[in-house]
């Protein structure tokens, strides 16, 4: 009987291992040929300071400076990158393929199940 060959992978957290939660990526391929990946949070600009005017019931007005100033037609958002990887070409491929095939899943899975 011939018997196929198997491999059993033990996943364990480093002592380090963190959740990163994120909401974006920026990265592309490096000079080297691999590939980089940073990943960030992205939220509206936090300014230095904002200086508010009291109202003459002692409440708190409108803004009339902040730092830095900003064009109201300009938006601010920070990206705050908070983690990165640096992989091969052929590991950004399979991680890519497995990205993709768990969001497959869990698109046919929500299908099989009532909306409500």
């Amino acid at each position: 009987m011939n018997e196929s060959k198997k491999i059993k992978f033990v996943f364990k957290r480093s002592s380090d291992y963190k959740l990163l939660p994120v909401n974006g990526a920026w990265g592309g391929v490096t000079t080297r040929g691999d590939f980089t990946l940073n990943f960030f949070v992205e939220c509206g600009t936090t300014p230095n300071y904002v200086i508010n005017e009291i109202t003459s019931e002692g409440k708190l007005g409108n803004v009339i400076e902040r730092d830095p100033s900003e064009p109201k037609e300009i938006i601010s958002v920070t990206r705050e990158l908070v983690g990165g990887i640096l992989v091969s070409i052929e590991n950004a491929k399979s991680i890519a393929n497995f990205i993709l095939e768990k969001c497959a899943e869990s698109e046919k899975s929500k299908k099989g199940k009532p909306q409500g």
